[in-house]
């Protein structure tokens, strides 16, 4: 037997297609609990089918994301913040390395970014 580690919302997508399997729910249920298409609602099950619970966990789980910095970018920035701007807020910090540094680095709170 093995042991599958989902995330809540994977355990209720799984729940939710076992129910339609069983005929606990409409296919029009099912897609709407889910937010997806009747279609959509079928290709799970049948990766559900062929694959096991494992098809439903997240293909993108343990990857790095597409929007991560270099280590070698990310070492260079925070070491320039580091030496120049510690006392600095994100927005202002990334305004300045901006400005003196020539590099844009977007922050949730920065307003020009």
């Amino acid at each position: 037997m093995t042991v599958v580690a989902m995330s809540h919302g994977e355990l209720s997508r799984y729940d939710t297609l076992r129910r339609f399997e069983r005929g606990e729910l409409r296919i029009e249920d099912a897609a709407m609990l889910l937010g997806v298409s009747r279609r959509q609602v079928y290709r799970l099950l049948g990766r559900l089918r062929s694959d096991g619970p494992e098809a439903l966990v997240s293909w993108k789980r343990g990857r790095p994301s597409n929007r991560t910095f270099s280590a070698e970018f990310r070492t260079r920035v925070v070491d320039l913040v580091r030496e120049n701007y510690s006392d600095f807020g994100p927005t202002l910090a990334a305004e300045y390395l901006a400005e003196r540094h020539k590099i844009t680095i977007r922050t949730r709170h920065c307003a020009n970014g």
